[in-house]
Order: C-alpha cells, then sequence, then structure tokens
C-alpha cells in the first residue's frame, strides 16, 4: 500500500459539486492499494499513520500524532499512487489492485461513524446538535455491542485492521463526555476499548520522547 498525507486545518471531497467527505484539522490522505496487499499492510499503515508525530506542541515542536490533536482522516482512494512511467510516455497501472480488492481496505479507515463523531465533539464548527450526533453515533456503539458479545475483537478471536481503524474514533467520541459514556450499557464496547487503550500496541504507538536536538543520537524507529 501506498500513501500521500497532507495535513490540513479543513478539508474536502466534492463529487459534482456536492461535499461528500470532509474533516477538519487533520489528514487528506490518499492511499493506493497494490497486487498482495491485505489486512496486514492496512494494519501497518494505520498504526504508521496513527503514530506519526507531525503535529505541534505547545512549544512549536513537531511531537504530536494525530490521535494526540483529535484529528480527522479523510482518505481518498487514489490508483495513481501506483502508476509506473519507468517506460514510454504512458505511465502503466498494472501494479495497482483493481477495485474490489482496493475498495473494502480503503473503507477501513472511514465511515459514517466519523461524521457523527466530529458533529458530536465540535458541534459550533458544523453548526450541528451534538446531542442529536451523539445518539446517532450511540446506535453504531450498539451494533459493536451486539458484534463484540459473540467474540473478544470485531472480527473474531484475534485483533484485526476493523478494530484499530474504528479505535480512535470511539477513544474520542468516549472522551468528549467521559461519563455519559461509562453510564451507557455497553458493557462489550467498554472492556473492548479498554483493552486497546491498555494494549501494547497503543503504548508503542503513543510512544513520548523528547524533542530531538542537535547533537543527540538518531532515534530510529521500526518500520514494519
Amino acid at each position: 500500500m501506498r500513501a500521500v498525507l497532507q495535513r490540513v486545518k479543513y478539508g474536502a471531497v466534492r463529487v459534482d459539486g456536492a461535499v461528500v467527505g470532509q474533516i477538519d484539522h487533520g489528514f487528506v490522505i490518499l492511499v493506493g492499494v497494490g497486487h498482495g496487499d491485505g489486512e496486514a499492510e492496512a494494519q501497518w499503515l494505520a498504526r504508521k499513520i496513527a503514530g506519526l508525530r507531525v503535529f505541534e506542541d505547545a512549544d512549536g515542536k513537531f511531537n504530536l500524532s494525530l490521535l494526540d490533536v483529535g484529528g480527522g482522516c479523510l482518505v481518498v482512494s487514489q490508483f495513481t499512487l501506483y502508476a509506473d512511467s519507468r517506460k514510454g510516455r504512458r505511465p502503466s497501472f498494472v501494479d495497482a489492485a483493481p477495485p474490489e480488492i482496493a475498495e473494502p481496505l480503503i473503507e477501513r479507515f472511514a465511515g459514517p461513524f466519523k461524521n457523527h463523531l466530529d458533529r458530536y465533539k465540535y458541534p459550533g464548527r458544523h453548526g450541528s446538535d451534538p446531542i442529536e450526533h451523539r445518539t446517532a453515533g450511540l446506535q453504531h456503539l450498539e451494533s459493536l455491542e451486539q458484534r463484540l458479545a459473540a467474540s473478544a475483537f470485531l472480527c473474531g478471536s484475534t485483533r484485526t485492521l476493523a478494530d484499530i481503524a474504528l479505535f480512535p474514533f470511539i477513544r474520542q467520541f468516549a472522551a468528549t463526555d467521559q461519563a455519559w459514556f461509562d453510564a451507557q450499557p455497553l458493557p462489550q464496547v467498554h472492556g473492548w476499548l479498554a483493552g486497546l487503550i491498555g494494549s501494547d500496541l497503543f503504548a508503542s504507538v503513543m510512544l513520548r520522547l523528547p524533542p530531538w536536538q542537535p547533537g543527540d543520537a538518531p532515534t530510529v524507529f521500526a518500520t514494519g
């Protein structure tokens, strides 16, 4: 998989003049899927993007991740990231995966829940009724509650991309009014969320290091 990220204060996608997706601060992400890409690659990419420390802290240093700043993601499928123009004048796209393979993976990054999260968390920016969108978001959580009643994770007994992709949004939803969220009859969702927050994966993404200064030894990050 290949991705191009752009930090934005606002981003939107329009189709025939109509807005089909938008965010406030966060990332606009172009994602290309290649042959052979699957859940493992999508999981790695989601972890990498969520943990990239490219947002400024109070001292103006690039020391915060998307999760730290509560940013959004606007994901756009872009097969042209796999263009091969080494020969001739017409790019080849044979390395790009066909839509029936690429689209399910791209969908892991986004969903209707995010729309309600933004309007619940930032009603002033959207001119929205936060209670209306909180109620709509709760309906999505109730469907997850039913799924988690049958298995430890959203797609079975092990953590997959679906858990990792939805977790940041649900964490933000919970934190908007933690007392209200804790009072909801969602024991499976509560346990699932607490488990992911306490996981080694989350700890590795939320790794805190002092800002690098000239003369410091280089910090090497794992790439996979």
